[in-house]
């Protein structure tokens, strides 16, 4: 039973996880600027735990922390370059196209997702850091 449940709630958190980054990715491309306001990056999220340690009982660290590693791996699933599903999309774009896609291709692919990646998690790290001092 207890696997049952172990798999529905890891369903039910991969679905409100992808929904949430599709919110975000929407919020974006609409200008919206507080698409940003409820993302929390490094410095964010160990405010967060440690609020989480010393006001909450340990079972919700327990929860909170299997809940970031839920995260990480949506996150590192999606077609996202330089993220592992992005490798999945490309190993199955070469396959479907039956030739190989360039190596200067392939890194600028991936150098261009990485210097993106970069610049949200400066982003959202500036962000972090305003919400402490405001």
């Amino acid at each position: 039973e207890s696997m049952v449940i172990g798999l529905e709630r890891t369903v039910q958190t991969s679905t409100l996880i992808l929904r949430a980054v599709g919110n975000i990715v929407v919020g974006i491309l609409s200008g919206s600027g507080e698409a940003l306001d409820d993302v929390a990056g490094p410095v964010g999220m160990v405010g967060f735990i440690g609020d989480v340690r010393t006001l909450a009982p340990p079972i919700i660290l327990v929860w909170i922390v299997g809940l970031i590693s839920a995260n990480l791996a949506v996150l590192n699933a999606l077609p996202i370059p330089p993220l592992d599903g992005s490798r999945a999309v490309m190993a199955v774009v070469q396959r479907v196209s039956g030739d190989r896609i360039s190596a200067s291709t392939e890194r600028l692919v991936y150098f261009t997702g990485w210097v993106a990646l970069m610049v949200f998690i400066v982003i959202v790290t500036l962000g972090d850091i305003q919400r402490i001092f405001a």
